[in-house]
């Protein structure tokens, strides 16, 4: 590292959004867990899930019981959770569980074996081996806190490309923030969306999305699809995961980046709370979605400036 300033030092000024600090955005929840029970406040009875019959009271309750299995297995806030192997929407529902515990969820790219050596999480959950959801039977679907997480907390490792990137629960919620802010999503309307648990993609708009904006996920009729490049017929929003420049596309491209989160870019304008310099020559990103760092100090080192994260 060139200057004097801390590697801690420089992330932080990385996440500020000019003289916003992070977290000084304000974003309607406490940590992830708040989007579930906060749908639950008044809209208990509306589909969340609406293709597999789940109302957000559903989705509540097998959230809470999965909490609770987890806790009867061992897991506590201070492990990390890796899993695989789930399909939808347990991926999602154990997303929550993991995150009602105040543990950290653990995805990866693909490289499961890689991933468990990288990361070393705690407990590793199959969910090709798993009875899940059966496995749940017996479990109170009321769950009382250990603890809250707060939102500077790590919410996820996302191990891509034999690197892992550590993401809070804040860098999530205001990451969705900015597309819900750009779509119009609220509860009134729907979307489709259909991605493996394998992306930080996935967390955002499959696991983050449907509750922050209240809008319900379906196949049927929807008002908007997200998705990857041909992946659905029609389409409105088009994610890139791999991609050499930002430019606009049709539909709209959605342009992803780990270390923002997920969303950098929608279409040619940065995603809100972002901040996106020397375009043309290396990518300087600066905001409120910049991860918390990589697992690896030495990365971090090479990639946070004074400028802020070059990618």
């Amino acid at each position: 590292m060139k200057t004097g300033t801390s590697t801690s030092k420089l992330i932080y000024n990385a996440q500020c959004y000019g003289n916003v600090e992070p977290i000084e955005y304000m974003v309607p929840y406490p940590n992830l867990r708040g989007l579930i029970t906060g749908q639950n406040v008044k809209y208990a009875d509306h589909f969340a899930y609406k293709d597999a019959e789940l109302t957000n009271k559903h989705v509540l309750n097998l959230v809470n019981q999965t909490a609770n299995w987890l806790e009867s297995l061992g897991v506590t806030h201070e492990h990390r959770v890796l899993i695989h192997g789930f399909d939808f929407p347990h991926a999602e529902l154990m997303a929550f569980g993991i995150w009602s515990v105040g543990a950290s969820l653990v995805i990866t790219d693909g490289k499961v074996t890689s991933a468990i050596e990288g990361v070393n999480p705690e407990f590793v959950l199959d969910g090709k081996e798993l009875n899940y959801p059966d496995c749940l039977s017996g479990y109170s679907t009321e769950y009382i806190h250990k603890i809250n997480r707060l939102l500077p907390d790590e919410a996820i490792v996302f191990w891509n490309k034999n690197r892992g990137i550590k993401l809070s629960h804040y860098n999530l919620l205001v990451n969705a923030n900015g597309f819900y802010l750009s779509s119009g999503l609220n509860e009134t309307k729907s979307f489709h969306i259909d991605l493996p648990p394998t992306s930080t993609a996935w967390a955002v708009f499959q696991v983050v999305l449907p509750f922050y904006t209240g809008a319900v996920l379906t196949a049927v009729n929807p008002d908007i699809t997200v998705g990857l490049p041909s992946q659905f017929t029609e389409i409105d929003y088009k994610l890139i995961l791999e991609w050499e420049k930002i430019e606009k596309g049709d539909p709209t491209h959605i342009f992803i980046l780990p270390e923002n989160t997920a969303v950098l870019a929608i279409g040619e304008e940065p995603n809100h709370m972002t901040k996106i310099e020397d375009m043309d020559i290396v990518l300087t990103v600066t905001g409120h979605s910049v991860m918390m760092g990589y697992l690896d100090e030495t990365r971090n080192e090479s990639v946070f400036t004074e400028k802020g994260m070059i990618v």
